[in-house]
């Protein structure tokens, strides 16, 4: 539906009770999801990303004909320094503790430091060949 024919529908039906109340209840899930946005902290950096965990934030779920709120656990997104990607843990369903989140981002800056130690010594190494 177009927004024209949207507010051409609602102008037209303003008075009808179920309008409003529908109108009402999709006004207070709007206000809910700006309430439970996406919040971020910078945890650590490794050589080739900047990382963040999500904190846990509520959500909407429509799912088999019903509305339900569900709790997000802690995620982690890394933003890359060397251009505009990124890496998404997708976590938020598996419910990890803040901890574990910060093992796997242990985890990953190891291996991202040891490929960029990796990729500048072959890079040096071919600068000697030529």
């Amino acid at each position: 539906m177009k927004i024209q024919e949207a507010l051409k529908f609602l102008n037209e039906n303003s008075e009808n009770e179920f309008i409003k109340m529908y109108k009402l209840a999709l006004d207070s899930i709007t206000d809910f999801e700006k309430e439970n946005k996406e919040e971020f902290e910078l945890y650590k950096s490794s050589k080739k990303y900047d990382y963040f965990i999500e904190i846990p934030k509520k959500r909407i779920e429509y799912k088999e004909g019903n509305y339900r709120i569900l709790n997000n656990g802690y995620s982690v997104i890394g933003m890359s320094k060397i251009n505009n990607s990124s890496i998404n843990f997708c976590l938020s369903y598996c419910n990890y503790s803040k901890e574990h989140i910060i093992k796997l981002i242990e985890a990953h800056i190891v291996q991202d430091n040891k490929e960029e130690a990796l990729w500048i010594a072959h890079r040096n190494e071919l600068k000697t060949l030529y």
